[in-house]
Parts: structure tokens; sequence; C-alpha cells
């Protein structure tokens, strides 16, 4: 059994760990909210504006813009969205695990997108085609967003590939953080169009070409965007669990540890009493 030094080092030790978890979790917590109420506020304006292309989509010929493009598939890309921190449990695992298996299994060949240091940090030890690698703040602003849009626009444009997957952890509940695969390009016009299923006749000016048009990329930007809003609450709140159950952790194993403290220390003091019980019966005799 270790000593009561030992025993009461270690203790100390893991009170520091454990008051630094709980901080962790309280400013987790703090950025859960904030990020699920970004989330809220932002979802009326995806919502509207997708209302918005399908009620413009069939006054308008759509065929011709590039986002729209349909063409044999010779190769995919996958953005992988993960964080720019660890301690959140398995957060980035699972999105790194099912991003390098749908490319050991993919029949074509598939270049990555990488978003957050975790996957750059993971993917660059491995040989893998690598498209782009990118950081987000914390956060996400919609200027880094459009930069990510950019770079795999010009890559479908440019037929540098076919198809671009967004792989994210999609928020199901603070307990529920689920790896999903979510197809960018090309646009699905048609899937719009029955979920808002507008009889309404507006009038457009300049023209529902032109407005279409401009509104399709921003559509894009708007759809990455809200699924980087919801990785980010994903992100929250698994590091606020994961810090949440390491407090408990070490609150477990000060309780254990203080047991064994008071038990070295008890029989240290029985140790010395029966020495000086002893001694006292050798000096008698």
């Amino acid at each position: 059994m270790p000593g009561v030094k030992e025993i009461k080092r270690r203790i100390t030790s893991i009170s520091n760990i454990k008051q630094i978890t709980r901080a962790m979790k309280l400013i987790a917590t703090a950025k859960l909210q904030k990020a699920q109420s970004s989330l809220l506020v932002f979802r009326p304006y995806a919502r509207t504006l997708r209302e918005m292309l399908g009620n413009l989509s069939v006054r308008c010929e759509r065929e011709l813009h590039p986002l729209l493009e349909q063409r044999p598939v010779r190769k995919k890309l996958i953005l992988a969205v993960t964080s720019n921190r660890g301690l959140c449990g398995p957060f980035n695992r699972s999105i790194l695990e099912r991003a390098e298996k749908f490319v050991k299994e993919s029949d074509l060949p598939v270049c990555l997108g990488l978003v957050g240091k975790k996957a750059a940090q993971y993917f660059k030890r491995r040989e893998m085609e690598i498209s782009f690698a990118q950081n987000l703040p914390d956060p996400v602003t919609y200027k880094e967003v459009e930069e990510i849009t950019a770079k795999i626009t010009e890559a479908y444009t440019n037929e540098e590939c076919d198809e671009v997957y967004l792989l994210v952890n999609k928020f199901k509940n603070v307990m529920v953080q689920i790896p999903t695969f979510v197809k960018l390009l090309p646009l699905s016009i048609e899937k719009i169009e029955q979920d808002n299923q507008i009889t309404t006749d507006y009038l457009y000016e300049p023209g529902p070409e032109a407005i279409f048009n401009e509104l399709l990329p921003r559509y894009l930007n708007v759809q990455i965007y809200r699924m980087l809003l919801e990785s980010t609450v994903s992100e929250h709140s698994a590091r606020m669990l994961a810090m949440d159950n390491a407090t408990r952790s070490a609150n477990d194993m000060i309780d254990e540890l203080t047991l064994s403290f008071n038990k070295a220390r008890q029989a240290g003091i029985t140790k010395e009493i029966t020495e000086i019980v002893t001694g006292i019966g050798a000096l008698a005799e």
C-alpha cells in the first residue's frame, strides 16, 4: 500500500485536475447555449431561402447553372468537419474513422477537404489525397464558410470532382451526436421543390433566372454554415459531457484515495501504539 504522503500527493493532484475539468465543463456549457442560440436564430433565414429557391426553380431554366450539372461520377470529394481542440469524447474520432472507412471502401477515387485542426493532424500522417485543409474559428463565421464554399465550388466546376459530400456530427441531443453524410453538390433542386410546394405566383425583378442564379451559390453557403453551426453545438455538448464524466471520475478517485489515506494513517497510528506498548512492556521486564 502506498504511504500516507504519496496518497495525499495523489489526492492533491486529482483535486487540481478536477478543478480544471469542472471549469472546462462550465465553459463548454456557456458556449453550447450560445451556439444553440445562433443555430435557432439562423434556421428561419435558411428555411426562407429554401422556400424562395423552390418557388423560383419552376420559373426559370435551372439546367443552365453549373452547380446543378449532373455528370457521370468519376471522383468524389468528402468535406470532413472536426474541431480544433480535443477533450470532447468521441466527437472527432467518429468523423475521422467514418471518413477513412469511406475512402478505403469506395470504388471510386476520393479526395478530402479537411475542416478543423484534428482532421488535418490525423490525415497528414496517412496516404490520402487532400484537396485542402482549413481551420475554423470559434464561433464559426460566415466569412470562413464562404471560403470553404469557394474551394469546393471551384473543384466541382473545374471537374476535379463530380460529387461533394459533407461529413459532420449532426446534433440530436446533448447525449447523442450522429456522424452524417450530407450531399452538397450537385445541388438537388427537385428535393427543394418537393419540400417547398409554394403555389403563390410572385413577380420577380429583374427576373426569376437572374435571382435564381444569384441565390444558388448563397444557398450552398447557407447549407454549409447551418451544418457547421450544428457541428459546433455537437462539439460543445460532447465536451460538456466528457468534462462532466471526468469530474465525476475525479470525485470517485478522490473518495477512494481518501479512504485509503484514512486506512494508511490508521495503520500508522496502530503501529506506533503497538511499538509504544511493546517498548513499555520491555522496560517493565
